[in-house]
């Protein structure tokens, strides 16, 4: 089918074209099905429309390819109120599912969706559930046509999904890719922070919306959700997200390779917002069909816990401007086996700049592992291994390898607890110098309690250029540490030991006002330390502390610099540079056990 709704006049609307109701590439089988066997075909030029399915409406399949092509190319208008590659409430057995939204004028198009609409008895007073299953791969694109004369000046108002509307799933793998959100009179401003509303586009979702993405092999890492945003100069998203809203996902895959600003940065879903008619939202887990747990023990809550898929959330930021990035998902949604966020200036035509990054989620379980990997960084402002509001069930491994940061946390930042170990290592294998304003072991006003059988808090301090001061412990009074966290620094030379560092050797306000001097690195020298605490910074220890000082003769990297296949092991301590003092208690904090300093291979 094609459908081809266009304008010949500026000046009138000589064939302006209005459809109250929807339009459908299937057909309609309200009481018999009305299935099409081969391929079909939507294209929308203009008008104003309801709805646009590439399905059909009921009880019709469609048994080729669906292509959903939105393209402005006449003087007409042009208003969408949701655009669906699947069917209203009928089945779609397409190989793949294309939307193309380029060049649109008006009021533009307000959510977007790959999969199907569906129907859910527990929405809307619905009496049974119909899901719109499209069985093949779906593809969205915004503004990335290749068709003849298109603009790729599409505006979408609302929400992009990858997945289904309220029910059903591609069966198939879902890509959401993005090439720019600019609307058509290119009228987006940078805002002025991640929670202004002056974003291009609201958000976008790898999974669906209140409809889990069950793939038919969601085991295979093939079949997860994949976001890719780009658009350096072009690109404006308050939210992106892996997952889906109010729906699971087997595992995610988000890759920001440029954009001009994103609010914030999720790999799993988001369980936030309430539903429709008024019920809690059931939570956007990643490797979770449903799953619930105890907040204060972190034991689930019996027969709530359904896995599937890998129950992996994987980020990747390489250019742009990101306010907030979160390895795991916003609010209620569990991750079951790892968060992971990578990041790596791999775009030297579009920097990225990131305020903050989480190796879990924001309010929002993360019952794996956490993990931050660094790449290429010129700098950054506050890094946190554990989660902004939230429970980390795993370890949390936080690797420093290259940059610049104001503040290195290996804990939470403002609640949450860690039912895992924490471990920091600082090793210079990157392609900058690793300079550092505070670096603390545990969290920012969130406590830590060091779990049974598990390894108390610890940092590895390898190679670097300048930090200013070291603590086991967290940052200020909520940031109680209930174990006995260690400090170890014995020191190599590190990549980029010949190099200078505009941070070091001057004075950084950072943001809470208070302020840190770098100490200045020679070049060829091993790096510069202000000070250190065994403790906490205006933080309580429930424990002991100890502080290591060139306790080692030789340090085995757990990273690696590019090009290597595995960590450098056996590398000479040259020795230790503090400039300061080292105690092996807290700064204006107890410690309520004992404290030990070594200084020197015993």
């Amino acid at each position: 089918m094609h459908v081809c709704l266009s304008n010949t006049s500026a000046s009138r609307w000589q064939r302006h074209a209005t459809v109250d109701g929807n339009v459908f590439g299937g057909g309609n089988g309200q009481v018999e099905p009305a299935n099409i066997s081969g391929n079909t075909s939507v294209k929308i030029h203009g008008g104003t429309i309801g709805n646009v399915f590439g399905g059909s409406n009921t009880q019709g399949t469609i048994g080729g390819t669906i292509s959903v092509l939105v393209n402005k190319t006449g003087t007409c208008a042009m208003h969408i109120d949701e655009v669906y590659g699947g069917g209203n409430k009928a089945p779609s057995k397409a190989g793949q599912v294309t939307i193309g939204c380029t060049g649109n004028e008006g009021e533009g198009i307000g959510d977007v969706y790959g999969g199907g609409l569906g129907q859910k008895k527990d929405y809307f007073g619905a009496t049974e559930d119909i899901e719109a299953y499209v069985y093949g791969d779906v593809t969205v694109k915004l503004n990335g046509s290749t068709e003849t004369g298109a603009s790729n000046n599409c505006k979408v108002t609302g929400n992009i999904f990858g997945c289904n509307n309220l029910n059903g799933s591609p069966k198939g793998h879902v890509l959401v890719h993005i090439y720019r959100t600019e609307g058509y009179d290119d009228s987006h401003k940078k805002s002025a922070g991640k929670d202004n509303t002056t974003y291009d586009v609201a958000a976008v979702y790898g999974g669906g919306n209140m409809a889990a993405y069950v793939p038919n092999n969601p085991e295979s890492t093939t079949e997860a959700t994949e976001v890719i945003i780009e658009g350096c100069d072009e690109t404006s998203i308050q939210y992106v997200y892996g997952g889906g809203n109010a729906a699971s996902t087997p595992s995610t895959n988000v890759t920001v390779n440029s954009c001009y600003e994103i609010g914030s940065v999720f790999g799993g879903g988001n369980g936030k917002d309430a539903l429709p008619n008024g019920d809690p939202n059931p939570g956007a887990n990643v490797g979770y069909y449903a799953y619930e747990y105890n907040g204060q023990t972190g034991e689930v809550i019996s027969g709530t816990k359904v896995p599937y898929g890998t129950g992996q959330a994987d980020v990747s930021l390489l250019g742009g401007v990101i306010h907030s990035a979160f390895a795991g998902s916003n609010t209620k949604g569990n991750v079951r086996v790892a968060a992971v966020a990578f990041i790596d200036e791999a775009n030297d035509q579009c920097l990225l700049h990131i305020d903050d990054i989480y190796g879990g989620g924001n309010e929002a379980y993360v019952e794996g592992n956490a993990k931050i990997k660094l790449g290429c960084i010129t700098s950054l402002a506050v890094i946190y291994g554990g989660s902004k509001r939230a429970d980390v069930g795993g370890d949390i491994e936080l690797n420093i390898t290259s940059g610049h940061f104001d503040r290195v946390f290996g804990g939470n930042n403002e609640s949450g607890l860690i039912h895992g170990s924490i471990t920091v290592n600082i090793e210079e294998t990157g392609c900058h110098p690793i300079t550092i304003g505070e670096l603390y072991g545990c969290g920012n006003q969130a406590p830590y309690t060091t779990p049974a059988g598990k390894a108390d808090p610890t940092i590895n301090v390898k190679s670097f250029t300048s930090i200013g001061r070291i603590f086991g412990g967290g940052l200020g009074a909520g940031a109680i540490v209930k174990g006995n966290p260690t400090v170890n620094i014995s020191e190599t030379l590190g990549d980029n030991a010949l190099q200078t560092s505009i941070y070091a050797g001057t004075p950084r306000t950072l943001s809470d006002g208070s302020s840190v001097t770098l100490p200045a690195h020679a070049s060829g020298a091993i790096g510069a330390i202000g000070s250190v605490f065994g403790g906490g910074n205006a933080a309580k220890v429930d424990g002991n502390t100890t502080v290591n000082i060139g306790t080692l003769t030789s340090v085995d990297y757990v990273t690696m610099s590019e090009g290597e296949t595995s960590p450098r092991t056996g590398l000479e301590v040259k020795g230790v540079d503090i400039k300061g003092n080292v105690f092996g208690g807290g700064n204006q904090a107890d410690v309520t056990g004992s404290a030990k300093v070594v200084v020197g291979k015993e």
